[in-house]
């Protein structure tokens, strides 16, 4: 504790013993580290910092459920000190030198990628070799990245289980034309290994669109 003291130039201790110890470490060639340096500034501040924006979250869709998807994950990020910041990536598509700069300025350095409307390739959108990068979604298909997303099928086929449980002999489904996408064929998928295992009759899988539904063969 007194060396810390002394090279911090701490009156805690007494100036010739400060002149001491630092004598001592001059002649043993050390040199602070100042990224420990700065920790220990944070651990001892009595205050509360505000942590930097250094984790960025790029959305490319307005909907309910990427908003509940996002609050999950800014409540996940501040429990671990981050600081997540939404930017909503669509004004940059063609300009990936502008949204570069940007999270760098912000001091950036993961992002997380949100659902997108359609499955589409991102690679143009900024300079990923600056970023560390996860998706949350099956719409991002390019760059391939990690992703952290629900389990669309094991869900499914859980839900179709438990409808058989119940008695249900005759299940459907119906879905949009995008939930069949974003979840790559997921449902359909559990649907068909549904009535392969259960014994169900398959129907025709109602898929709607923004304007009216439509039978899918």
């Amino acid at each position: 504790m007194a060396v810390s003291y002394a090279l911090r130039n701490s009156p805690e201790v007494s100036e010739e013993e400060r002149r001491r110890i630092r004598k001592i470490a001059e002649e043993l060639g050390y040199r602070p580290d100042p990224l420990l340096t700065h920790l220990m500034q944070h651990l001892r501040s009595h205050r509360t910092l505000k942590s930097a924006a250094n984790l960025a979250v790029l959305t490319l869709l307005d909907a309910g459920f990427v908003d509940r998807l996002l609050s999950g994950a800014v409540e996940r990020a501040g429990r671990l000190g981050y600081h997540l910041d939404r930017i909503d990536a669509r004004s940059y598509v063609g300009n990936s030198r502008s949204l570069t700069r940007t999270l760098v300025a912000r001091g950036v350095s993961g992002v997380l990628l949100a659902p997108a409307v359609d499955p589409a390739g991102y690679s143009g959108l900024l300079d990923w070799e600056k970023f560390a990068a996860v998706a949350m979604t099956y719409s991002l298909v390019e760059p391939h990245v990690h992703r952290v997303v629900t389990h669309h099928f094991d869900n499914a086929v859980r839900t179709f289980a438990q409808l058989g449980q119940r008695g249900f002999r005759r299940i459907g489904l119906a879905m949009t034309q995008d939930m069949e996408l974003r979840a790559n064929h997921s449902y359909s998928s559990a649907y068909y290994r549904a009535a392969s295992v259960q014994g169900m009759k398959t129907l025709p899988i109602l898929i709607f669109d923004e304007s009216s539904p439509t039978r899918h063969p």
